[in-house]
């Protein structure tokens, strides 16, 4: 036997003793455990959205949006007339998820031959409201 083998050998013993002593935290998640996103609630949030629009009444639109949503878009649902509400509702209809996580939500569909998004935030009481059209 070669001089330097007894010393790989124990070299060896060594890391397998290592690797089965600590390696046997790798076996286990580090990932923390994240409660499922309910994507009904979304779906009842965009539903809700929709109708808010489709009903061409800017209060109704009003109840759908978050409260920072309500001051920043407060000019501009001033100007939106029946007709202009109805038709985005009508386009909102062809909406994708594209994308949503525990807080937040973002559709987009087509509307005047380009893609539009929305997004929709979650509220304390489960609920998704309108954030940005």
């Amino acid at each position: 036997m070669k001089r330097w083998m007894p010393t790989f050998l124990k070299g060896l013993l060594l890391a397998a003793l290592v690797h089965g002593v600590y390696g046997a935290a790798c076996s286990k998640s580090t990932t923390p455990d994240i409660p499922p996103v309910d994507v009904g609630k979304i779906n009842e949030g965009a539903q809700r959205v929709e109708a808010a629009f489709a009903s061409g009444d800017v209060t109704q639109v009003q109840a759908v949006l978050t409260d920072t949503a309500r001051g920043v878009y407060q000019e501009d649902l001033a100007s939106l007339t029946p007709d202009a509400m109805k038709a985005f509702a009508t386009d909102f209809k062809a909406r994708t998820l594209d994308s949503y996580s525990k807080a937040y939500a973002e559709f987009s569909f087509a509307w005047k031959d380009m893609r539009y998004t929305v997004s929709l935030a979650r509220q304390d009481d489960g609920s998704y409201k309108l954030r940005t059209f």
